[in-house]
C-alpha cells in the first residue's frame, strides 16, 4: 500500500508493474489473508495500526480480484484503464508529431514491441500493454536470476525508455 501509493505518484509505469506483481503475490498466498500476513505484511517495518491499513488494503485487493475473476491471470479492471489511458496518450503524443524525442524513442522501440508481441503470441494491439507485459517478463527472469543475452537486454531498454518518456508524460498532465 505505502509503495504502491509513492509509485502511483513518481512513476505511473512502476505503479502497474508493482501492482502486477503484487496480484501474482496474492495468486502465490492462494488469496489468504492470514498467509499474506504472515509472509509479507509482518515483515513490514512499521506501526501496528498501518500493517492494519495494508492489512485491509491487501485484504481489499483479495475482494476486487475474486469479483473480477483474476484468480489465475490478468490484471484488475483499475490498472487495465491505467493503461489503456497510457495508449491514448501514447497515440496523441505520436501523432502531434511535435515531440521529436518521442517519436525518435518510439522508433528505436517500435520493432522490439512488435517482436515481443509475435514471440509473446499477444492478441493486443494495445503497445502500452506489450510494452508493459514485456517489462514485467524481464523483471520475472531477473526475479529468477535468469540470464538475459545482450540482445534482449538492449531490446528491453529500448522498450524501458519509451516507457519512462510516457510516464513523464502522464505525470505532466495528471498534476
Amino acid at each position: 500500500m505505502i509503495i504502491a501509493q509513492q509509485k502511483r505518484k513518481e512513476n505511473i509505469i512502476e505503479y502497474i508493474l508493482y501492482m502486477m506483481q503484487i496480484q501474482d503475490l496474492i495468486r502465490a498466498c492462494s488469496f489468504n489473508i492470514n498467509i499474506i500476513e504472515e509472509k509479507l505484511i509482518n515483515n513490514y517495518q512499521v506501526a501496528e495500526n498501518e500493517k492494519q491499513k495494508i492489512k485491509e488494503w491487501y485484504s481489499d485487493l483479495i475482494i476486487s480480484m475474486q469479483k473480477e475473476k483474476l484468480q489465475e491471470t490478468g490484471y484488475l479492471n483499475s490498472c487495465k484503464k491505467i493503461i489503456d489511458d497510457l495508449n491514448i496518450l501514447h497515440k496523441t503524443i505520436i501523432s502531434e508529431k511535435q515531440n521529436i524525442k518521442y517519436a525518435e524513442v518510439y522508433l528505436w522501440a517500435k520493432n522490439n514491441i512488435l517482436a515481443y508481441k509475435d514471440k509473446s503470441k499477444s492478441n493486443t494491439e494495445n503497445e502500452v500493454e506489450i510494452c508493459i507485459n514485456a517489462l514485467y517478463g524481464l523483471l520475472l527472469l531477473r526475479l529468477k536470476n535468469v540470464e538475459i543475452n545482450p540482445e534482449t537486454k538492449e531490446a528491453m531498454q529500448t522498450i524501458s525508455n519509451l516507457m519512462g518518456l510516457l510516464a513523464n508524460h502522464y505525470h505532466q498532465n495528471n498534476n
